[in-house]
């Protein structure tokens, strides 16, 4: 019997599914919420000054097939008559927060409370990012809702994932062209706690 994704209580393997937390802007927020985005990938990195950087070597950080990704966002908390509630910057385009709210908070100090998504890591390898193909670009959600932008169709979603990798990670010697060594993360949105869990 396949056991992995089942809760460690029904699981007949020891290996209970761990638990992780992983940052994602707004734009890809919207697109895990919209469905269009069901990948990601991360430079590969190798730790401290020294560690080995042979593949058999290395361990994905974001988990293998079963675990559980909890994302971190920009976020907000509101107190009113209290109670306390979340409000996100993914679902404020335009920036504006909500009334009484001084400002946003950076994600990286997003508590595992006032996290809204789980994804279920449906597979983890290693790659080369000039190794993805237009399709996979899709699957990464860029241009998710803006049919509008320059650049329609495949194509242009590979060209649009490039220039997003290269504003976040050319300035780290990890652009496009360094062609670096990342790890690609395919996953899919599930329940909260308490919801039913998807089998692999």
């Amino acid at each position: 019997m396949d056991t992995r994704g089942i809760p460690c209580r029904q699981a007949e393997s020891s290996r209970c599914p761990r638990e992780r937390p992983i940052i994602f802007n707004a734009q890809m927020v919207r697109a895990i919420l919209s469905g269009h985005k069901i990948q990601t990938r991360r430079p590969v990195g190798i730790g401290r000054r020294g560690a080995s950087s042979r593949a058999e070597d290395l361990h994905c950080p974001y988990g293998t097939a079963g675990d559980i990704l909890w994302v971190r966002e920009t976020w907000c908390e509101i107190v009113s008559d209290g109670r306390t509630r979340y409000s996100y910057r993914a679902d404020a385009p335009d920036g504006a927060g909500p009334a009484g709210v001084v400002s946003w908070r950076p994600s990286i100090h997003m508590p595992r409370g006032a996290s809204r998504l789980r994804l279920l890591v449906r597979d983890t390898r290693l790659a080369r990012l000039q190794d993805m193909t237009r399709a996979d670009a899709l699957a990464e959600g860029v241009g998710a809702g803006e049919e509008s932008c320059p650049g329609g169709g495949e194509g242009g979603a590979l060209l649009r994932f490039m220039n997003l990798w290269d504003g976040i990670y050319a300035g780290r010697g990890l652009g496009w062209q360094e062609n670096p060594r990342v790890w690609v993360v395919a996953f899919e949105r599930i329940p909260k706690e308490g919801g039913p869990h998807p089998q692999l």
